[in-house]
């Protein structure tokens, strides 16, 4: 059987991946899990659940990457360059 995602997953989805970018990656990673299980105990969808864990960390992982301020090493380069006279503002950074 093939996987069809409907309108409603990938608002879902498309919802997800804005709250990992913009807020809380520890939280939206909690809130995946179960339906990551779900998905991998449903007979009809019928996906394994390490590759499920793993995008869901690959995700969050640059999802937290994504910020300024979502990974300690984006904040102290953020700092370095200010120092050296390339300060750059959270809008610069995040195009």
């Amino acid at each position: 059987t093939s996987l069809c995602l409907s309108p409603d997953h990938v608002t879902n989805q498309l919802l997800y991946d804005w709250l990992f970018l913009y807020f809380l990656t520890s939280l939206c990673v909690f809130l995946q899990i179960p339906v990551l299980i779900n998905l991998s105990q449903d007979a009809d969808v019928n996906l394994p659940i390490k590759p499920l864990i793993f995008a869901l960390a690959m995700g969050a992982c640059l999802g937290g990457n994504g910020t300024l301020i979502g990974a300690s090493a984006n904040v102290v380069c953020a700092g370095i360059a200010e120092q050296h006279g390339y300060g750059f503002s959270f809008m610069e950074f995040f195009r």
